[in-house]
Parts: C-alpha cells; sequence; structure tokens
C-alpha cells in the first residue's frame, strides 16, 4: 500500500512548454510508502557533491536517495531512519536547468555562491535511470541546448549576467534563423555592481567555443540556467 498525494498546477500555456512532474517516494521501516507527485517548470541541480563535474553527473544525482528522519507514528518525540527518492515522472518540450549557485554555509554565517565549473556540450540526454518505471522508454529523451545565462564574479553584493541564445534578433527579417554556431551575447549588469566585466566575445566562430568551453577559456563565469528544447 501507498499513500500518493498530488500538487497540481492550474494548467496554462506555461505549463504545457516547461512543465515537469517529479514523484518523490518518502520509505521508512514499518511504514506505508509516501508519494508525492509534485510540478515543476525548472530542474534545480545540486552540484556541491565532489562526484558532480558535468550536467549529466547533476542530472544523474537527483535521483540518489537521501537520508530523513521520519518521526514515528504513535510515538512522541520517537524517529527512525528513512530516505526521500525523487524520480522524474514527466518531462517538458522545454528543459530548463537551474545550477544552485548558492548555499548556506553556518561557518560563515550567511549564503556562499558555489564557484564551481560544470561541463556541458549542445546535446543532453535523460537517461532511465532518474525517470518513473512508467516513464521509460527504449531510447532515452534528447534535448538540445539553444540558451545560457552565465554569472559573473563570486559577490554576493553585485551582479553581472552574461546571456547565450540561438534565438534571432527581433531587426532579422520574418522567418530567418541563427544556427546552434552562432551565440549572440547580452550583457546585463544590476547598479550594484562595483567593476565592469564586459568583454568582446565577437568574432567568427568564436561563439561555440565561448559557450562550452568557458571553463577552460574563463574561470570567472559560471553558468547559472541552461535552456533546451526537446529533440
Amino acid at each position: 500500500m501507498v499513500i500518493t498525494r498530488t500538487n497540481k498546477a492550474t494548467e496554462s500555456l506555461i505549463t504545457r512548454i516547461f512543465g515537469g512532474k517529479f514523484r518523490a517516494t518518502l520509505r521508512a521501516p514499518g511504514q506505508k510508502d509516501s508519494v508525492v507527485i509534485e510540478e515543476w517548470r525548472s530542474l534545480r541541480l545540486d552540484i556541491q557533491p565532489d562526484q558532480i563535474h558535468t550536467i549529466q553527473d547533476a542530472l544523474s544525482y537527483i535521483s540518489h536517495p537521501q537520508p530523513v528522519q521520519i518521526s514515528q507514528p504513535g510515538k512522541l518525540g520517537v524517529t527512525v531512519d528513512g530516505q526521500r527518492q525523487e524520480l522524474i515522472e514527466a518531462l517538458p518540450p522545454i528543459l530548463v536547468m537551474h545550477i544552485k549557485r548558492f548555499f548556506y554555509d553556518p561557518t560563515q554565517g550567511g549564503a556562499v555562491k558555489v564557484g564551481k565549473q560544470l561541463r556541458f556540450g549542445p546535446e543532453l540526454e535523460v537517461g532511465a535511470d532518474i525517470m518513473v518505471p512508467a516513464a521509460r522508454k527504449a531510447q532515452p529523451a534528447r534535448y538540445k541546448l539553444f540558451g545560457a545565462i552565465y554569472s559573473m564574479l563570486l559577490y554576493l553584493s553585485s551582479s553581472c549576467l552574461l546571456s547565450y541564445s540561438t534565438l534571432p534578433p527581433r531587426s532579422q527579417p520574418q522567418g530567418a534563423t541563427t544556427p546552434l554556431t552562432s551565440f549572440t551575447p547580452t550583457v546585463t549588469q544590476a547598479p550594484t555592481l562595483q567593476r565592469s566585466c564586459v568583454r568582446d566575445r565577437s568574432g567568427p566562430g568564436s561563439m561555440p567555443e565561448d559557450v562550452f568551453g568557458a571553463s577552460e577559456t574563463d574561470d570567472s563565469r559560471y553558468a547559472s540556467l541552461l535552456f533546451y528544447r526537446r529533440i
């Protein structure tokens, strides 16, 4: 027997494009499994563990069981060791990867930014290992990168974002397309930024290396959001 609860959002254009679903299962000795179906708009990826070096590593880590303390029914103050596991039940047409760049450090007494480089490529496969059994298919779901947002510098008091996109600019004629190999950078700076971080990234053929080889060419910027479309 399994106790199942569902947190459902109102269906809209946003949910149809970006909406995915998690199946989170809570297990404890001597208790019924508790399952919660949760909807999401982006996958939040934990990159702190030492074994995570790529987006694929961070994606696979989602399904790792996490230890939790669970209250024993009918016994006030008594807890048992259990585990919580999340698997993906449904994937969206547009997959947004939100890389978690902040965590609370009790030794620092506040939030700390994670300055860890993460490797990723132009395509991504979502394997069966992180999917619920009913959603597993012979071929993994495949996605193609079409946008990226980088956070520059490691200061919490300032903000500087560098974005890339394969989407054509508004000034292009209707029907014109921009290939994946010509990412266009856009820099957004907050008023609190203390020093300039605008850099010249122009030049034919320079964008793919600038995006995918960031960890090798520039250690001052860190991928924060990645946007994929299903293929």
